[in-house]
C-alpha cells in the first residue's frame, strides 16, 4: 500500500465512487442515536454483524450517517446519495481479512465523545468461531 500506510490510523473520509471497490456484505444499521432523548440512545461501545455476500478480500470498513429529521425528510451520506456534502468514513485494516460468502463479520465500534465513531474491531467469524481479527 505504500502511500496509503498514512491512512491506516484511524479514518479517513472519502467518496466512496472514486474509488475502486467491491462491496463484500450489504450496508447495515451498526448504531442509533435519538437526539430527541435526554439521554444517550448510543453506548460508548456497539457491536454490529455482516454476513459477506460473495468471498473476497476485506480491507476496509465504510460507514455513513442517515439523518431522519422527520417522518419525510432523511439526508443521507450514503454512496450515492443525492446531496453531496458529507463523504463516507473508511477504516483501513492493518491485516486485510479473508471472507467466503456466508461468514461473519463482527465490527466494533467506540463513541468515547470526540464526536466521532471509531471501528475499534474487526473479527472474520465462521460458524461460532472467530477466525481472524483486526483490532486498533
Amino acid at each position: 500500500f505504500g502511500c496509503l500506510d498514512a491512512l491506516r490510523e484511524g479514518y479517513t473520509p472519502l467518496r466512496l465512487h472514486t474509488v475502486a471497490h467491491a462491496l463484500l456484505a450489504a450496508p447495515r444499521e451498526a448504531v442509533r442515536i435519538e437526539f430527541g432523548c435526554a439521554e444517550s440512545s448510543a453506548g460508548p461501545t456497539a457491536a454490529t454483524r455482516l454476513t459477506a455476500t460473495r468471498a473476497g478480500l476485506c480491507n476496509a470498513v465504510v460507514w455513513w450517517f442517515d439523518l431522519q429529521l422527520d417522518e419525510e425528510t432523511t439526508i443521507s451520506a450514503a454512496p450515492g446519495c443525492a446531496v453531496r456534502t458529507w463523504k463516507q468514513n473508511v477504516t483501513y485494516l492493518g491485516t486485510p481479512l479473508t471472507l467466503e460468502r456466508g461468514d461473519g463479520l463482527e465490527v466494533t465500534l467506540l463513541n468515547d465523545g470526540d464526536d466521532n465513531l471509531h471501528v475499534v474491531g474487526v473479527e472474520r467469524v465462521q460458524g461460532s468461531r472467530k477466525k481472524e481479527n483486526y483490532a486498533r
